[in-house]
């Protein structure tokens, strides 16, 4: 099939090869990219959800030195409910 190309246009196959390796090349990049990209995504989240669940133990903290363990309670259970929780819906999404 590509020699009857070259007999059309004598160039005809590398000019095919020459773009189908530019567009895998494209390909293997964008790739690159989104994957970089949703790496960056995920560490940011994981930060963030860090700094967050580092503050509401703080609060806890400061709450039962105030001499509220209630509010302490709520505050250190949901937190700590709302991690596991995360990491329990991440490990089934990941199966």
């Amino acid at each position: 099939m590509l020699e009857q190309f070259r007999q059309m246009v004598p160039d005809a196959p590398e000019r095919i090869f020459r773009q189908w390796e530019k567009e895998s090349d494209h390909r293997r990049n964008f790739e690159t990219v989104a994957l970089e990209g949703n790496l960056r995504t995920t560490r940011y989240g994981q930060l963030s959800a860090t700094a967050f669940a580092l503050s509401a133990m703080a609060v806890t903290c400061f709450c039962v030195w105030m001499g509220e363990p209630w509010v302490a309670g709520i505050v250190g259970g949901t937190t700590v409910v709302s991690v596991v929780g995360a990491f329990l819906y991440q490990r089934l999404k990941g199966e």
